[in-house]
């Protein structure tokens, strides 16, 4: 079997839980230390020159190109939210070749544009691993719209015995949208699936609710954890959630 690593990240626009400073270069800095394969973000900005840093933002516009750099050799990004003076969204990074990719748009009110960002990856063993990457909106009622698309899309584009994972900030803090992929689409929360309880990723100085997750199917998680140590927990107002896994 093949093992992978996997970690899914909302930076919060690469600004510390007050919005103090910006942890870009941090970021960058921890999520390299890393040998991590696939690595999901959410909030990522995609085209914003304040929200880069100070002796950069006049040859880089993108947070991307400054953390794949030359360790995640593909990458996709999902432009959801639009201001004047910036975008962000969700993106995937990876080591292996991005074949095929699609952002489409789940948003249900003007005031939280939102998206499911698709790829596939094919891997060594032939297969083809589908990853969704998500980040749902403040209301449960919303939410759950958000969730039908998210298994209308995978009913129709993923094949019953693809390794899948959906990952992402659900801020689902009721813990009240598990079973609808549970008995729909038949996948697993990773964490509890390990451990017996969900992720504690918010605030990131205090964790004290599960907003992120990562949901799976056809693969075999060996470890999880939430990386709450420093630096991780001044990085963003989210903590990151760190995955190994079989195929």
């Amino acid at each position: 079997m093949m093992k992978y690593k996997f970690i899914t990240f909302n930076i919060h626009k690469a600004r510390s839980t007050f919005l103090l400073n910006n942890t870009l270069i941090k970021i960058k800095e921890a999520t390299h230390s890393l040998p991590v394969d696939f690595m999901f973000i959410q909030e990522l900005v995609g085209e914003g020159a304040d929200f880069i840093p100070k002796g950069l933002s006049t040859t880089v516009s993108s947070q991307m190109e400054i953390l794949a750099d030359s360790i995640w050799t593909d990458h996709c990004y999902g432009k959801n939210a639009v201001y004047k003076d910036r975008h962000h969204g969700n993106a995937i990074l990876s080591r292996f070749p991005i074949t095929k990719w699609e952002n489409e748009n789940i948003s249900t009110n003007k005031w939280e544009q939102r998206g499911l960002l698709h790829c596939e990856i094919p891997l060594e063993n032939g297969q083809i691993l589908h990853l969704f990457n998500v980040h749902l909106n403040l209301l449960h009622e919303e939410r759950v719209k958000q969730v039908e698309r998210v298994i209308a899309r995978y009913s129709k584009l993923i094949p019953p015995d693809a390794p899948f994972i959906l990952a992402g900030d659900f801020n689902d803090w009721g813990k009240e949208l598990s079973h609808y992929l549970e008995s729909k689409l038949n996948l697993f929360e990773c964490h509890k699936q390990l451990k017996n309880k969900y992720a504690k990723t918010f605030p990131s100085f205090f964790p004290m609710l599960s907003l992120d997750r990562i949901y799976a199917r056809n693969i075999k998680p060996t470890h999880i954890e939430t990386l709450s140590n420093t630096p991780w927990s001044l990085l963003s107002d989210h903590l990151p959630m760190y995955l190994e896994f079989e195929l």
